[in-house]
């Protein structure tokens, strides 16, 4: 008779762990976005104080822009124009740019005194205005901005823990074994199967529902079992049957040799003769 492991169901407990994870991605999603959401509010704030203050109309007069532009254009532009160097371009090339220098000034200036008159926490801080600026969509402002916040580093580690276990899970299931009466049969996986003796088990080793099975070449170790003890039990008691039987079947190699010296004595008396002495030794040795 075959006894076979039965593996613990786990497809719900997985099902949990992916649901608490999808969890965790959507309030990191829903946390960038509602930052975004500010960020993109404030850049409006930022791009209409441009206009409001005439700043715009003062880079125009000056040549270094044309009026007919998109907003994406001006929002790019405004971001670039705030990143260059002037008094590089001043001190080597053209004097007339000290004006475009000034504009940058006045445009960080009023930034900056714009948004400080919101309360803390209304709209991001940023080390550097120009980044009101930069970011035309939600996967460019993540990438940037959020992606390696404290959440967004959480979340990485929580997914990526969900794989490996769920991982490491579908490999100890692809696990199995099957105790006989003589053997047992040790599944690693669909193309690797070992079939050991009982004679050849050493030790079983059971820890809650895992079970490990050790010889003097091999070892076998499956894990989420329901049945662990009672494979064990199994194993254990098929080991120790085998034991009693070889005892049981194995002369004494003692009580042989005094049997056939006692017959010996018996042919040098002339009790009996040769031919009864040989088949009498046959007998005993079991030939």
């Amino acid at each position: 008779m075959e006894i076979r492991s039965k593996k613990i169901e786990v497809k719900a407990k997985i099902l949990v762990m992916w649901l608490l994870v999808a969890v965790v991605i959507v309030v990191t999603v829903i946390n960038a976005w509602s930052t975004y959401y500010n960020y993109r509010a404030g850049q409006f704030i930022a791009r209409d104080l441009i206009d409001r203050e005439g700043f715009w109309e003062q880079l125009v007069d000056a040549g270094i822009v044309e009026w007919d532009s998109t907003y994406d254009e001006r929002r790019d532009f405004i971001y670039e124009f705030l990143n260059t160097d002037y008094s590089v371009i001043i001190d080597k090339y053209i004097f007339e740019y000290s004006v475009a220098s000034d504009i940058q000034e006045e445009i960080r200036n009023a930034v900056e005194g714009e948004f400080d008159q919101f309360a803390d926490g209304v709209y991001p801080k940023y080390h550097d205005v120009s980044i009101w600026f930069k970011y035309a969509t939600f996967f460019e402002y993540w990438s940037h901005e959020f992606a390696l916040k404290p959440i967004s580093i959480v979340t990485y580690i929580v997914f990526l823990l969900a794989i490996f276990i769920t991982m490491q899970i579908l490999l100890i299931r692809r696990r199995e074994l099957v105790v006989s009466d003589s053997y047992v049969i040790c599944k690693y996986s669909d193309n690797k199967i070992k079939q050991i003796f009982i004679q050849e088990i050493q030790s079983v080793q059971r820890a809650k529902r895992n079970l490990l099975i050790l010889g003097n070449e091999f070892q076998f170790k499956i894990k989420l079992i329901e049945n662990a003890a009672e494979l064990e039990k199994v194993i254990l008691e098929k080991k120790n049957e085998l034991v009693q039987k070889e005892n049981t079947n194995k002369p004494s190699q003692i009580d042989a040799i005094e049997e056939i010296k006692r017959y010996k004595e018996i042919l040098d008396a002339g009790l009996i003769s040769e031919e009864e002495f040989i088949a009498k030794k046959k007998q005993i040795l079991n030939i």
